[in-house]
C-alpha cells in the first residue's frame, strides 16, 4: 500500500510561504520610483540665482592616438627656385663657314701732304735737239 504524502508537503509548502514575505517587484519599483520623485520635487523648489563657474577641473589623461588618415590629393606645384651660380665654360666648338663679303665702305677724306722727300739720282741724258737757226753774223775778230 501506497503512502499518502501530498498533504504533509504541501503543509510544510503552505507554512513556508505564510513565513517568507511576498516581495512584489513592481510595487518595488513603484516604491522607488515615488522616492526618486520625492527627491526630485525637493531640488525643483529651490529656486535661486545661478551660482559663478566653478574652476575647471584638471586635464585628464591622453588618449591613445586615432589611426591613420587617408592620403590626401597632391598639393600645387612649389614656384621656380633661384637661378643657380654660372658653370664653367665648355670647350670651344669648330670654327663656322666664312661669311659673305660685305660691301665697299665709303671713300675717306683725302690725308694732308707729306714732306718733301729727299732728290733723286740724276736721269740719263736726253735726245739731240734740232739744229737751232743761223745765227747773226758778228765782227770778225782777230785771233790773238
Amino acid at each position: 500500500m501506497s503512502k499518502k504524502k501530498g498533504k504533509k508537503t504541501s503543509a510544510k509548502s503552505d507554512e513556508k510561504k505564510a513565513l517568507d514575505p511576498v516581495v512584489d517587484p513592481i510595487q518595488a519599483l513603484q516604491d522607488r520610483l515615488a522616492a526618486v520623485e520625492e527627491q526630485l520635487a525637493q531640488f525643483a523648489l529651490r529656486e535661486g540665482p545661478v551660482g559663478p563657474q566653478g574652476p575647471a577641473g584638471p586635464a585628464g589623461p591622453q588618449g591613445d592616438p586615432g589611426p591613420a588618415g587617408p592620403k590626401g590629393d597632391p598639393g600645387a606645384p612649389g614656384r621656380k627656385g633661384d637661378t643657380g651660380s654660372t658653370g664653367p665654360a665648355g670647350p670651344a666648338g669648330p670654327a663656322g663657314p666664312a661669311g659673305a663679303t660685305g660691301a665697299t665702305g665709303a671713300t675717306g677724306a683725302k690725308g694732308s701732304a707729306g714732306p718733301q722727300g729727299p732728290k733723286g739720282p740724276a736721269g740719263p741724258q736726253g735726245p739731240k735737239g734740232s739744229a737751232g737757226a743761223p745765227g747773226s753774223s758778228g765782227e770778225s775778230g782777230v785771233t790773238t
